[in-house]
């Protein structure tokens, strides 16, 4: 029993470092990512539904989601997608920068993202976490927090 908990503990410490180390500490800025830009890009390519410009109604920032292995087929089932700000109401993000990743989950229009939540004061983004984003019926793309995670209650193992 002792051995299956140690087993069960590591290949769940394994999984959970392997997706939080997914996004590098620091953000990145990538070249080329100014609006006309992107659409021009996005016009040429088969677009999944989740790809795209997307404007937050809040702050009015535009970002772009746009898959990270374009090179591979577009329906082979591989897909992870980049979460890239092409313009904020903050002035010293430059367009470019990446805000996070995004990977579908098993559930239709339902993805698993790691995006950066906090910002230096400068041009880089940092801290990510974990969120789930849910693409509506009406096209809408909405951001909640992901409060899964390993929890272990000790009471429960003790006899």
């Amino acid at each position: 029993m002792a051995q299956r908990f140690t087993f069960l503990f590591i290949t769940l410490i394994i999984s959970f470092s392997a997706f939080a180390s997914s996004l590098p500490e620091k953000s990145t800025i990538l070249p080329g990512y100014e609006k006309d830009s992107v659409i021009n890009r996005m016009r040429q390519l088969p677009l999944h539904h989740i790809e795209g410009l997307w404007q937050f109604t809040e702050n009015g920032a535009t970002i772009a989601i746009e898959r990270s292995n374009k090179g591979k087929h577009p329906n082979d089932g591989l897909n992870r997608y980049n979460i890239v700000i092409v313009s904020s109401p903050r002035l010293s993000i430059k367009p470019g920068t990446i805000m996070g990743h995004i990977t579908p989950t098993a559930k239709q229009d339902i993805y698993d993202a790691q995006i950066y939540t906090d910002f230096d004061g400068g041009t880089t983004l940092s801290i990510a976490k974990r969120f789930i984003l849910t693409l509506n019926d009406d096209s809408r793309l909405a951001f909640s927090r992901d409060k899964s995670g390993l929890r272990i209650n000790i009471r429960k193992l003790l006899p």
